[in-house]
């Protein structure tokens, strides 16, 4: 059987994008697949969620090998643009892609990349507008059910700051001055969190503040959803497919001040309760759903089997 190869790099950060390149391995071995993460020598394994993917730690591709290369892992793709192999390029964000991947490499380059699959339907029409002449498959990204649900709830305020530190600053000032019972909701900043802490944190909380950018899909905040948050914030622009006024009180990029307003009115809707709140929550945990981890394996094991044997 063609051995699937899944390139890792970067994995010492604790992305969402570096998880589904292990849980798309992990799954495709549960199948019955050939499939292996590899990690280049110097790189390293990523050790904050529980996996049962095989990794190769070092070492080299064997020339019969599929490569799935990640779609900012420049020097990678610049490195087998001329290989032999058969080659994949998975795209997760196209604003990592345009920027530091395959958005730069030469047009020769760039023409020995053919095949693509996308983790959402943003990346897919970025990939179909620049790169016109590639065969496009989408295999979703998912908010897993396995491991995110609610939990009981608190007075709890959940957010991933990374990316928008200066924003959260802002935000939390203005919420401060806009809401008279601000005091008793406390903030859970979640950081260089293992898997099972964020799932904690998430469903314990009762709102999130979604302070995505530059997204290609954004699970962080589906996760969020599925366990149960209101959630207020930015979309990220990939969170567009799937924000909508019934699952959450979503914001323009970067306007901190309609996001505090905005997270003002979810935690009015909590602390009202019912009826609202429930309407409010059951949209959101349904969109979440969408993105179920059911799904993802359908799509993964439909594409292999025409991809790795045709």
């Amino acid at each position: 059987m063609t051995r699937i190869v899944y390139t890792l790099v970067g994995g010492q950060l604790p992305t969402g994008g570096h998880k589904m390149i292990v849980r798309h391995v992990e799954a495709l071995k549960r199948m019955g697949f050939d499939a292996v993460a590899y990690v280049p020598l110097g790189e390293s394994v990523p050790r904050w969620f529980e996996h049962e993917a095989p990794i190769q730690d070092g070492g080299e591709p064997r020339d019969s090998d599929i490569l799935v290369i990640p779609d900012d892992a420049f020097g990678f793709l610049k490195r087998f643009a001329f290989s032999k192999h058969r080659k994949v390029v998975f795209c997760q964000n196209h604003f990592r892609a345009a920027s530091g991947g395959v958005g730069r490499l030469t047009p020769e380059e760039s023409r020995c990349y053919r095949e693509f699959i996308a983790s959402s339907k943003t990346c897919a029409t970025w990939i179909a507008n620049y790169f016109p002449e590639s065969s496009i498959d989408i295999i979703p990204a998912f908010a897993d059910e396995r491991r995110f649900r609610p939990l009981s709830k608190e007075p709890v305020i959940a957010c991933t700051p990374r990316k928008r530190q200066l924003e959260l600053r802002n935000i939390m000032f203005m919420f401060s001055r806009l809401h008279r019972s601000s005091t008793r909701w406390k903030w859970a900043f979640v950081e260089s969190a293992t898997e099972e802490e964020v799932a904690q944190a998430f469903g314990g909380a009762g709102v999130f503040l979604s302070l995505s950018r530059l997204e290609g899909l954004g699970m962080t905040t589906l996760e969020a959803m599925l366990c149960g948050c209101v959630v207020a914030g930015f979309t990220g622009l990939g969170g567009r497919e799937y924000a909508t006024t019934a699952n959450g009180f979503w914001v323009g990029e970067d306007d901190c001040e309609s996001c505090a307003v905005a997270l003002k009115r979810a935690v009015q809707l909590v602390e009202a309760g019912a009826p609202a709140l429930s309407i409010m929550k059951h949209a959101a945990m349904k969109t979440a759903a969408d993105w179920s981890y059911a799904g993802f394996l359908q799509e993964l094991e439909s594409y292999w089997r025409r991809f790795a044997h045709p």
